[in-house]
């Protein structure tokens, strides 16, 4: 499958959950979501190819994490109150 291929399917994919997503501008073939509980770090059953997306609606943007470990993949909007930082190579968001 070509490039422009696979990113018209994943495109589409994303669209089905949600019609309001313009385009993909970046993509990870494989993230891990974790919870800090106040003591230590639990995974939270959410794994696979991660999609960073544009939106037409408020908020403008959002990733979309396809889940390998179960059926509900894992959404997640940004909004411009979201604390976020790159520590290494972990993105930490703090909602």
């Amino acid at each position: 499958m070509s490039a422009a291929s696979r990113y018209a399917h994943n495109l589409k994919v994303l669209r089905r959950r949600d019609p309001s997503i313009l385009r993909i501008f970046d993509q990870f073939s494989h993230v891990c979501v974790y919870h800090h509980n106040g003591e230590c770090w639990e995974k939270k059953g959410f794994e696979g190819s991660m999609f960073l997306y544009e939106r037409a609606d408020y908020p403008p943007y959002g990733f979309y994490i396809l889940n390998r470990m179960g059926m509900d993949d894992y959404i997640q909007r940004l909004w411009p109150e979201d604390n976020m930082s790159v520590t290494g190579s972990y993105l930490m968001l703090r909602t």
